[in-house]
């Protein structure tokens, strides 16, 4: 998002934008992950159905809110996504490696917990155009103590889906041009870039994962509050 506000375009073609890239980015990503055996499919069957509208419906009305506002928005998702994420770590939950990773306890209560928080992931990225994940891998991990790892993985087909659906919130009632060219050039860098992740992550400590999330996002956070109030 704030790439593409560099480039000039507005709040609202660079989140539809956005999410396009977000959803090829993350679905290069998902097959690598599901070789891997990192993502839990009856995890997402459970709490994704109910995220698919929020973010459709979320998507649908973006255009109807002020531009300025939609970034303390984006900001503050940022921000409070990088405060759980530092939380999970000084709670330092057990760590797991390898295949192993993918074996958590299933705790019912726990899925519950999770569901309105991956509802409000998904309304958050159809109306700001980021990736659920933001809030979802938190939510994962906080709420239903799924290990780091398990997380991302499972992360990556959820927010193929929840962009998907946000993006054609957007696109059914934007005024705005869909800038085609612009939106395939960065697809397919960041298809790239989902297959070099996976690989990547693998070879990271959950905690070093978790930091290195949260401190990515907190310039983005203070770079969008800063550029709202311009």
């Amino acid at each position: 998002m704030p790439l593409l506000l560099v480039l000039g375009l507005s709040f609202y073609e660079a989140s539809t934008i956005s999410l396009f890239i977000i959803a090829v980015g993350s679905l290069s990503a998902a097959t690598k992950y599901h070789q891997q055996r990192r993502v839990d499919w009856r995890l997402l069957l459970l709490i994704e159905p109910l995220t698919l509208g929020m973010a459709f419906l979320a998507g649908f009305v973006a255009d109807r809110i002020d531009a300025s506002s939609l970034k303390i928005i984006f900001a503050v998702a940022l921000i409070l996504s990088s405060l759980l994420i530092l939380r999970s770590i000084e709670e330092g939950e057990p760590e797991e490696s390898g295949r192993a990773q993918n074996r958590w306890k299933w705790n019912s209560p726990r899925i519950v917990l999770m569901m309105p928080v991956t509802a409000l992931a998904g309304g958050v990225s159809g109306l700001i155009g980021i990736a659920g994940g933001v809030f979802k891998v938190p939510a994962m991990v906080l709420l239903g103590k799924v290990p780091m790892h398990t997380a991302i993985g499972t992360s990556a087909p959820m927010i193929t889906l929840t962009t998907t659906s946000g993006m054609l919130g957007h696109l059914t009632a934007t005024r705005y041009e869909f800038e085609i060219g612009v939106a395939i050039l960065l697809g397919i860098a960041a298809v790239i870039g989902g297959q070099i992740g996976p690989r990547l992550s693998t070879r990271m400590k959950g905690i070093a994962l978790r930091r290195l999330f949260a401190v990515i996002l907190l310039p983005i956070a203070t770079w969008m509050i800063v550029s709202a109030m311009a």
